[in-house]
């Protein structure tokens, strides 16, 4: 039960990652306040996290403390989630509120069976008593019995014994229940996503450069924070220059080609992300026999002659680390392998706009591309 109500969870999670919390555009689908921003809802994560083993581990105590302390942690465990399960409804904008959650029974039996216990164990209106409840001597930990005394029984002592699965069926099922609510609410969410990334896939072919990138900015940020060269700044001093050389050209032909294959990710992250499989076995098992049970052969590894050069080394380091020092070792090493006299012009290049992310990276793209031919 409890894995299942997790992957559920993570999905919510998966898509408050990727969709939602540096996206305008989705954001604007949900209550997203300024509350969201502190990302409060990071942490209601982690409680639910940290509650569920609370919930739904076994309990061996034989104790009557043990079996007290045990059964307060977990019916508050339950009360907070059913807190945390109020404000996520808000956060999306699922029009439920706590008034509905009340006719659940799911929500107000678990409820008032904590409340009784935990909440308020002594209940008065005004100077009216209303009830008062005492945890009985069970030592069953599956099961939690309690003493109450309540007006409307005219305060007879009631003896409760309540099972610990049942309380946990009926919270698992309040928590499917809202979770496929939240998650079918988010999933209209990522649909009009993804029909607003057509828009700009379809822009790319018709709008000015600075028109698209202004676009993208506003409907796929990110895609401009977290690339070098992409950057608003960066891609439109390349874009100005890009008849002035080639390797100014390649940046720009690359931005236009990534942010297609950005898209087309996107859209489909805005689907297969409330599908997603999760593996436990890590190979495949391939048949021995065809459709006609023909035995299939399989293919021998043959040693293969001398390889060509691999620059992937030296160039994951000049592409992370821009200490002087270590990129004269790194250039040196390029240098020695390929004696094409672009690279080596690009990377005495490099090393004059060390600092200088435009002119640097524009040089190392246009090597990378270079090497990558000859590789």
């Amino acid at each position: 039960m409890k894995e299942e109500v997790k992957e559920k969870l993570k999905i919510i999670e998966d898509v408050w990652n990727d969709f939602i919390w540096d996206n305008k555009f989705c954001r604007n689908q949900i209550n997203f306040s300024a509350e969201s921003k502190n990302n409060y809802f990071g942490d209601i994560l982690g409680y639910f996290y940290d509650t569920f083993d609370i919930i739904y581990e076994k309990k061996s105590g034989t104790e009557h403390a043990e079996n007290f302390a045990s059964h307060i942690s977990f019916l508050q465990s339950i009360y907070v989630q059913q807190d945390f399960i109020e404000e996520m409804l808000i956060l999306f904008k699922t029009n439920i509120l706590k008034g509905d959650l009340k006719l659940d029974p799911n929500y107000s039996i678990n409820r008032e069976i904590r409340n009784e216990l935990v909440g308020h164990p002594f209940r008065k209106i005004d100077s009216s008593v209303i009830s008062s409840t005492v945890f009985g001597y069970e030592r069953d930990p599956d099961i939690i019995a309690y003493l109450r005394y309540h007006r409307d029984n005219d305060f007879k002592c009631e003896i409760i014994k309540v099972k610990i699965r049942d309380i946990i069926k009926r919270h698992t099922s309040f928590l499917h229940t809202y979770f496929d609510i939240i998650i079918e609410k988010l999933k209209s969410v990522t649909a009009r996503y993804s029909e607003e990334l057509e828009g700009v896939k379809e822009k790319i072919e018709t709008v000015s450069f600075p028109s698209l990138v202004k676009i993208i900015s506003q409907k796929l940020k990110p895609f401009l924070e977290n690339t070098f060269l992409y950057d608003e700044k960066s891609i439109m001093e390349i874009y100005e220059r890009r008849n002035e050389h080639k390797r100014y050209a390649l940046v720009h032909e690359s931005f236009l080609n990534d942010l297609k294959k950005r898209i087309w990710e996107m859209q489909e992250d805005c689907h297969t992300i409330f599908t997603k499989l999760i593996f436990t076995d890590n190979h495949t098992e391939r048949p021995l026999f065809d459709d006609e049970f023909n035995l299939i052969k399989i293919p021998i590894k043959i040693r293969a002659g001398r390889k060509k050069a691999s620059y992937h080394h030296e160039l994951g380091k000049l592409s992370t680390n821009r200490q002087l020092k270590e990129f004269d070792h790194f250039s040196s090493l390029l240098k020695a392998k390929s004696k094409n006299k672009t690279v080596i012009s690009e990377l005495e290049r490099m090393r004059n706009y060390l600092y200088n992310d435009v002119e640097y990276f524009s040089s190392y793209k246009l090597i990378s591309k270079i090497l990558k031919e000859d590789d």
